[in-house]
């Protein structure tokens, strides 16, 4: 065996004691649950927390406008390029900061905050409950990305892990590690769980509102990812509603980001450094 293969059986054999973490978990919650104990106990009595309505509002038209961009019959995809990765980078930055200045200004400092997940105690177990949430999602998104693999293609890949596998570890993959695992989580769960589930559920209760934020979550990014990403966007919703930590569901959705980007990088270093046969 040589250099290459003994480094692409490594990476193989890397994730499993994850996959293995991920179902003992499962095991652990129902045996919780069936004796009676929370698998997640709340942090805050109150399911509900303060919402600034001009954010609600902004971030339902900032959806609306993302679903609308989606379902729009466009022409075959080009090349993604970097460009729009910069382009998508600072457009986060920009939403996020936007957000969180109205979300300062709108909400009451002591309480308001700290009931939209953005607490300064525990942070050791808000960080333990994120890294946890991550090894959870494992399975079930597992389950699901092999039950559509074949509605799952080359051309179907994100965008960001299409440009990773054609380009490789470079100035590229700089980009995208900081698009798809710092700017992506941040903004994206202060948009879906901080203001749109924490709305949802003064409106429709906590149940519907983990539902229908996951599944619009899961919508906005597409077929055939929407599918495999919905158990990721209910563990996100329920860690959210449960722990109330904008750290901990950053650090979930960082982590499974990352982890689909090493992915793909070692596909991408077995078809430049293995032989056809091998794979």
């Amino acid at each position: 065996m040589n250099l290459p293969e003994l480094i692409l059986g490594l990476a193989v054999m890397a994730p499993l004691p994850l996959y293995v973490g991920s179902g003992a978990i499962w095991v652990w919650g129902f045996l919780n649950l069936h004796s009676g104990k929370p698998a997640l106990p709340k942090r805050f009595r109150s399911d509900l927390a303060p919402v600034p309505p001009f954010a609600a509002v902004l971030t339902l038209a900032y959806i609306a406008m993302c679903l609308w961009l989606l379902f729009q019959t466009r022409p075959p995809q080009t090349q993604f390029s970097m460009d729009q990765v910069m382009a998508s980078i600072s457009e986060g930055v920009i939403a996020s900061m936007v957000l969180i200045m109205i979300l300062i200004s709108m909400t009451n400092r002591r309480t308001g905050m700290s009931r939209l997940g953005f607490r300064g105690d525990d942070r050791i177990g808000q960080v333990k409950d994120g890294f946890l949430g991550f090894v959870a999602s494992l399975v079930p998104v597992f389950a699901v990305i092999v039950a559509t693999l074949p509605f799952r293609s080359t051309e179907t890949l994100h965008p960001f892990l299409r440009l990773l596998e054609e380009q490789g570890i470079g100035s590229e993959f700089v980009g995208i590690a900081i698009a798809a695992v710092i700017v992506a989580p941040i903004k994206e769960e202060l948009m879906f769980r901080v203001i749109l589930q924490s709305w949802l559920v003064r409106w429709v209760g906590v149940k519907p509102a983990i539902i229908g934020t996951a599944v619009i979550f899961a919508a906005v990014h597409g077929f055939p990812d929407a599918l495999g990403l919905l158990p990721l966007a209910l563990i996100l919703g329920v860690v959210y509603q449960r722990r109330r930590s904008f750290i901990s569901v950053v650090i979930i959705h960082a982590l499974f980001n990352a982890f689909n980007l090493g992915l793909t990088l070692f596909a991408s270093y077995a078809q430049q450094f293995l032989p056809t046969d091998a794979l």
